[in-house]
């Protein structure tokens, strides 16, 4: 989903919670949506409700956008006349001559703009954030391999380098009751809420095409949030997700050498912004808990947890 500037002003803006706009429309949508949950609650799951929402949600803002877009090329045509009127002047160019200049900045302005927004659209948003660099693709692809997998743990007893999965478990041992517990808690909205508004701005969205900002605009929608705080409590509990979390956007990002091969791309994965908040929740969860397993490598020890984790879900989906 593209941020483009504020059309009002020409100014641009990094936040549609900015648009003023935007918002109101986007609020007046969601409050119509409102008015049909009753008759699809009656057919439908929560869950199938929640993406019909965001796919409604998406084609309104879809709207708004080729509005805007439509909006800065009608003003960027008129500027180009009102340049051309100034240029085939005769008389009083030097008087003429400083709207020239501001009107040439106008129109610079404009199709700034519109270049960015056809460069997204062109999927080209990756390479904004220095994602061109081989060594830079190569460097983040070893931090995130780390994070994923523990190949060996040091015991804080004998001070020795463990590397077999059965010695890495002793070291990390078992999780208590209350730590099991502190895991299964159930999700407040406040986490929600709060997850969705510390993510960052600049991140993809999934195949939704719904940014954070967006979304925390909907997580924040009063007559919403209890069916939003249901769809959480369900995916923790009874391991019922929307299907909208079970699909996420592959793309091949190139690093270097002969782009025939495929090992020479970079495979990243987008998945949609309310899954990701819910990964966000049970991650701030389990980084809490594995700061008290007393161990040298706090972030990996967290990924220690997965199967006790895993088993309490599944657990929960059986009950």
């Amino acid at each position: 989903m593209i941020l483009p500037k504020d059309p009002e002003h020409g100014k641009p803006t990094h936040s549609w919670r900015k648009k003023t706009r935007f918002c109101t429309g986007l609020q007046e949508h969601l409050q119509y949506l409102i008015t049909e949950l009753e008759t699809l609650k009656s057919f439908r799951s929560l869950q199938q409700i929640w993406d019909w929402i965001k796919g409604e949600v998406k084609l309104f803002v879809k709207s708004f956008q080729q509005e805007d877009l439509n909006w800065r090329k009608q003003q960027l045509k008129r500027l180009q006349s009102k340049r051309n009127r100034i240029l085939r002047q005769q008389k009083n160019r030097n008087l003429t001559f400083p709207e020239l200049i501001n009107v040439e900045i106008q129109i610079a302005s404009f199709q700034q703009s519109i270049a960015e927004i056809e460069i997204l659209k062109a999927g080209k948003f990756w390479r904004e954030h220095r994602e061109k660099s081989a060594g830079f693709l190569k460097r983040i692809t070893k931090t995130r391999e780390g994070q994923r997998e523990i190949t060996s743990l040091l015991d804080p007893l004998t001070n020795t380098q463990s590397t077999q999965l059965p010695q890495i478990k002793a070291i990390a041992k078992e999780l208590g009751v209350e730590q099991q517990e502190a895991l299964m808690a159930p999700i407040l909205l406040e986490e929600i809420v709060f997850e969705s508004r510390r993510s960052p701005k600049s991140s993809n969205p999934g195949s939704d095409g719904l940014p954070y900002e967006i979304l925390h605009f909907i997580v924040t929608f009063q007559p919403l949030q209890s069916l939003i705080h249901e769809i959480y409590q369900d995916a923790l509990m009874h391991s019922k997700f929307p299907d909208s979390w079970n699909t996420s956007i592959m793309s091949l990002l190139p690093k270097k050498g002969d782009l025939t091969d495929i090992r020479n791309y970079r495979p990243s994965s987008l998945a949609n912004t309310d899954c990701k908040i819910f990964t966000r929740i049970l991650n701030h969860r389990m980084m809490s808990i594995s700061s008290t397993l007393n161990l040298q490598q706090p972030k990996l020890s967290a990924m220690l947890m997965m199967r006790s984790f895993s088993f309490k879900i599944d657990k929960a989906s059986c009950d």
